[in-house]
């Protein structure tokens, strides 16, 4: 149930509550972990599971337990930024980043500031741009975070990077 038989990772950002929710579907389905199995893992019936999806009434006293069975915070995310005045960051864990991982920095800010110049000169649609911004200032947040914490790495215990 991949979309367009590409994989859904946790850098995939939901527009909606809807696309938020089908993300975390597909996200757990993706790793062998079909709807009723996640419905069994969270103590539920599968018909409650399926209605709570279908409907976007999950109790949010659930949506905790949801994404850790699921390993993806979709949900939460959306959540957050859905009003449009706050963007969600990843916390770096004070890995030390190399060359390449700043050549994609630096690639993702020229890409950034290409699309604000095509927006201004009404080229580009403003939800690319903040897109593309919002990109932007999370891969600068998470290098800050990532700078203030390389002394000092968290433990990954079994956690993968993506």
């Amino acid at each position: 149930m991949m979309r367009n038989g590409k994989r859904i990772s946790q850098k995939h950002k939901a527009t909606s509550l809807d696309h938020a929710i089908e993300l975390t579907e597909e996200y757990a389905e993706q790793y062998r972990m079909p709807s009723k199995r996640v419905a069994e893992l969270m103590g539920v019936e599968y018909k409650t599971y399926r209605r709570w999806m279908l409907e976007g009434t999950l109790p949010l006293n659930r949506l905790v337990t949801l994404e850790h069975i699921v390993g993806a915070q979709f949900i939460s995310e959306y959540l957050c930024v859905f009003q449009g005045n706050k963007v969600v960051i990843d916390i770096a864990r004070g890995k030390k980043s190399d060359v390449v991982d700043i050549a994609e920095l630096q690639a993702q800010i020229a890409q950034a500031t290409a699309c604000l110049a095509q927006f201004y000169a009404g080229k580009a649609s403003a939800d690319d741009t903040i897109a593309e911004l919002t990109a932007s200032i999370t891969a600068l947040a998470y290098q800050r975070e990532n700078v203030r914490k390389v002394e000092t790495p968290e433990l990954l215990l079994g956690e993968c990077d993506e």
